[in-house]
């Protein structure tokens, strides 16, 4: 929301001088050339941009701010309950996890079809052949946020991620 009213904001101002009316429909002004837009990028666009670059950055100077993200996305990665790393399989939702700047980048990455791949990121082992994290395995059945976030501090609660732990 707040995107939205820095774009309005900033096509009023801006739109006029390249002599386009201000009131031009957003997928008009937002939309590809090739459609017959003007491919000017809107705020939340712009905003994961600079999250992505900023957050690859942090990791590539591997200073205090990058181990920080690590630590964080490690902390994620556990609570999620998922073997397969978070950043590289954006889907589905981990709304049962307190909504921060990572599972909100995760979030933007499903998207938009993007993925990531953190190179020094934490990731569960499974134990055996055929054995599955019991979190994702949960999500393909239909339940509230709630429900999920109950079964996790559950799993969380008598530490177990995968089938092979029970």
């Amino acid at each position: 929301e707040e995107c939205n009213n820095i774009d309005k904001l900033t096509n009023a101002a801006f739109l006029p001088g390249l002599r386009v009316n201000r009131n031009t429909p957003r997928s008009i002004v937002h939309g590809p050339t090739e459609m017959g837009g003007l491919a000017l990028p809107d705020c939340y666009t712009r905003q994961t941009q600079h999250h992505i670059k900023y957050m690859i950055k942090q990791l590539r100077w591997d200073k205090t701010i990058g181990g920080d993200i690590l630590t964080t996305l490690d902390n994620i990665q556990l609570a999620s309950g998922f073997t397969t790393p978070i950043l590289e399989k954006v889907t589905p939702t981990l709304d049962y996890i307190d909504n921060g700047w990572i599972i909100h980048l995760r979030n933007r990455l499903n998207t938009i079809g993007a993925t990531m791949w953190i190179e020094d990121s934490w990731q569960p082992k499974l134990q055996r052949v055929k054995d599955f994290s019991l979190m994702e395995r949960f999500l393909r059945v239909k339940t509230t946020p709630q429900e999920r976030k109950l079964l996790r501090m559950a799993l969380h609660h008598i530490r177990v991620m995968s089938r092979s732990q029970t």
